[in-house]
């Protein structure tokens, strides 16, 4: 029974090609490692501000409030973004509001671009946390920021701006337009903005990096290039360099060597077809393309 639960996690999330899972599983994952010895300090002392494990996360993963503290500490600004409070409430809506938006970016954009916006809006989130701590008076306190949430609204407004037409049914209220949920969503940020100003903030310019990501593409512009060039040099720093599938033959006659290996070829498709699809759903939606487009489409987004 083990083996078959355990077969059943690495084939639909450790061997899934969808980028947008792996984040999620990334999130749950590192939740776990965190929430455990935290757990066990909540359970083995009567003090809560003596939890070790706790002030450990806070002081080294969490993004210090201070700039000064950030300095010595700068892996924060990626890590606090993986990372969520000791709150089963706060993952799982971050995850299930990633899970809804992301999906309907990542029909359309595909694996790369989901990895580039997600590490966008984070570090954005992050970004605005940091510039906005010593401004504020209502940030005085200094609070660490934690959680997907910055991220997470770039998926909103990202998906929105590709897509603001789509529906998606929504229990009491039924069918809901993307621009309705998104407008609401970013209306309370600005509104309550004085209870968790720290946060709120930085799910605005995670909103504004996906409006600004999406719409850059059209205009022909990649932000998001770097991150996929960062990523793959970490993968092939790691990777064992693989052996050259081509064999060199000498041709006795000629004395000239021929190279020969297995080599695939697949039809380009041009990024100004792809950015005039994208236009066409952003005027009427994903159910006005033609069948060859939303295969133009699809194909696209398996290769990114």
């Amino acid at each position: 029974m083990k083996q078959t639960i355990w077969n059943d996690i690495k084939y639909r999330i450790i061997g899934s090609q969808n980028s947008l899972i792996h984040i999620i599983a990334i999130n749950v994952v590192a939740f776990i490692f965190m929430a455990v010895p935290i757990g066990l300090g909540f359970l083995f002392t009567t003090d809560g501000g003596s939890n070790y494990p706790l002030m450990f996360f806070r002081n080294w993963m969490y993004l210090p409030g201070v700039f000064g503290d950030f300095i010595t500490r700068p892996w924060t600004l990626v890590s606090h973004f993986f990372l969520h409070s000791f709150s089963i409430y706060h993952i799982f809506f971050n995850m299930l509001v990633l899970w809804v938006f992301g999906r309907i970016y990542h029909n359309l954009m595909g694996n790369a671009r989901t990895v580039q916006l997600y590490v966008l809006a984070g570090l954005a989130g992050g970004i605005a946390f940091l510039v906005a701590s010593p401004i504020l008076p209502t940030m005085s306190a200094r609070l660490p920021l934690v959680g997907a949430s910055g991220a997470v609204m770039g998926f909103v407004v990202a998906a929105t701006t590709l897509n603001p037409l789509y529906s998606i049914r929504l229990m009491f209220f039924g069918n809901v337009k993307l621009w309705m949920i998104a407008g609401v969503m970013v209306f309370m940020d600005i509104i309550f903005i004085a209870g968790n100003t720290g946060g709120r903030i930085a799910h605005l310019a995670g909103g504004f990096t996906g409006y600004l990501f999406v719409s850059q593409l059209r205009s022909g512009r990649d932000l998001g290039a770097w991150v996929s060039q960062a990523l793959l040099f970490i993968q092939n720093f790691f990777k064992p360099k693989p052996k050259s599938n081509f064999k060199v033959h000498s041709n006795p006659r000629s004395g000239k060597s021929t190279k020969t290996g297995k080599s695939s070829f697949s039809n380009v498709v041009s990024q100004e077809e792809i950015d005039a699809i994208l236009d066409k759903i952003a005027k009427s939606g994903y159910d006005s393309l033609s069948k060859r487009e939303k295969d133009v489409l699809f194909k696209a987004s398996d290769k990114n």
